[in-house]
């Protein structure tokens, strides 16, 4: 009698214990932790931003002065819609699907799949995203109509424009959104554009032998366009295409290349990631392309690998 009675007054102590324990987990679990609960102030300038961190991509936003950093999703490539409503980036935990997240509402939603993409980014009118996805084994450019911020329908229609034997990689709209620049990853590397009607022939933006060009972006006024040369460790500008090339910044070919230069709006600056100051890690910097003195933005202290950055006014 004493040995049951020990259990069951045991056995009553542990469900006193952990009955709360697994209440607090949960509320913790479901209400601390639920992107809903994220409140965002857009009273200033935010960089949206991916960030690599114990081996996974997190989606963060933050101050454009680089402070009040918020975590806001797993995933990846993310780009911010031109009205700052919505987010397009690659879920990597579901086979790399294309998602929108709403920061109205946070609503996120999944555009492609079961189709994974790469490299979504916005067009200027802000109701279709280009991305690059496989088709026929070959990664080519495509298209999709995704309406305004306050639709409540997506289109799940996708238009493939590039037809590239060897392939078609991170595309961009230009500013008047009737072409989409991208780079031929084999084929000398060169930078191309193609209308998004898909008609016609593909033309040549700039041409090299001897480097990578890539990530390019397209100023939404000017036409002027930034892209990065990943073989010689260069940022160069273009003030159209087919004219010639003006080195922004020159690294070491030690440092990892210069990624995803993203004009800012409403500005002659640009964001991109690098290691200029020879970090242990690529950081976030911001740069005026006529004074070309770029200034760190994130701390590297932090720990964190920053991949991409645009920027919401």
């Amino acid at each position: 009698m004493c040995k049951r009675s020990n259990i069951g007054t045991l056995t009553i102590l542990l469900l006193m214990i952990s009955v709360p324990l697994i209440a607090l987990i949960t509320i913790w679990f479901l209400i601390l932790r639920s992107p809903e609960t994220i409140t965002i102030e857009f009273d200033q300038p935010k960089i949206v931003s991916e960030g690599f961190r114990g081996g996974t991509s997190y989606i963060y936003l933050m101050n454009l002065d680089g402070s009040g950093w918020v975590r806001l999703v797993e995933g990846s490539m993310p780009d911010a819609s031109p009205d700052g409503k919505r987010i397009a980036y690659v879920a990597d935990k579901e086979g790399r699907c294309l998602h929108l997240l709403s920061f109205d509402t946070m609503d996120d939603i999944c555009l492609t799949s079961p189709v994974p993409v790469r490299n979504p980014r916005w067009s200027p009118e802000g109701e279709k995203i280009t991305f690059t996805s496989v088709y026929d084994g070959i990664h080519q450019v495509f298209v999709i109509n995704v309406g305004t911020a306050g639709d409540t329908a997506h289109s799940s229609y996708m238009r493939k424009i590039t037809d590239e034997r060897f392939g078609a990689m991170l595309p961009a709209f230009s500013g008047d959104g009737e072409w989409v620049y991208y780079n031929l990853p084999f084929r000398h590397r060169n930078l191309m554009r193609m209308r998004i009607s898909g008609r016609g022939n593909p033309e040549p933006v700039a041409e090299t032998r001897s480097d990578w060009y890539s990530h390019a972006s397209v100023h939404p006024v000017d036409e002027g366009i930034v892209f990065s040369g990943v073989r010689s460790r260069r940022l160069y500008y273009l003030k159209e295409p087919g004219g010639r090339r003006e080195t922004l910044v020159s690294m070491p070919v030690t440092a990892d290349p210069i990624l995803f230069p993203r004009w800012i709006p409403g500005s002659r600056e640009i964001i991109f990631c690098a290691q200029l100051e020879r970090e242990n890690t690529p950081q976030i910097y911001v740069m005026d392309i006529d004074e070309k003195q770029p200034r760190r933005i994130t701390d590297s202290a932090e720990r964190i690998r920053w991949r991409s950055a645009s920027v919401i006014k």
